[in-house]
């Protein structure tokens, strides 16, 4: 769809390279898990090994809810910086990376496995839950939909949690 084609235009002109062997790894994880929701027809949470918790999982409605932002400004500053050419993240705006901690009902992730068969995606998996996202609404609902329970935990000397390259 449209926006996904948008943010993997993106990924290509600020990456200028094919994605790694571990961002390939990410997109495979992820995908799998897609696969066992819509398999086990449970809705599942998905939180990745990075991501520490700070509040408890309770949320108003069924679907994807993306659960991973920001509060302490001094943390958002450190972590962003790697982020910061990203339109949508980064700098821009006090997200980060979707795939951090997601919800997702198994009659989405159907979906989303539809979407990806006939594409073989060379952008992020964060991008296409981004704009999977946004099919339906604006950055600003997205960025006020999301909840505030988990935070991407950050190593000063990698630069994140895994090095990419």
């Amino acid at each position: 769809f449209n926006k996904y084609e948008i943010l993997n235009k993106y990924n290509k002109t600020i990456l200028s390279r094919d994605l790694t062997t571990g961002e390939k790894s990410g997109w495979y994880s992820h995908t799998l898990l897609w696969i066992k929701c819509a398999m086990e027809n449970k809705d599942i949470a998905i939180i990745e090994h990075d991501v520490e918790c700070i509040a408890p999982l309770e949320f108003e409605e069924r679907g994807l809810n993306i659960f991973c932002c920001y509060q302490n400004n001094d943390e958002w500053e450190n972590y962003a910086k790697r982020f910061s050419p990203h339109p949508h993240w980064g700098t821009q705006n006090k997200l980060v990376p979707f795939t951090h901690a997601y919800t997702l009902t198994p009659e989405i992730a159907t979906q989303m496995l539809n979407a990806i068969q006939p594409i073989c995606p060379n952008g992020f998996a964060d991008d296409f839950l981004l704009a999977w996202k946004l099919k339906n609404t604006s950055l600003d609902k997205v960025i006020n939909s999301m909840y505030n329970y988990t935070k991407p935990i950050f190593d000063k000397v990698i630069g994140g949690t895994m090095s990419h390259g």
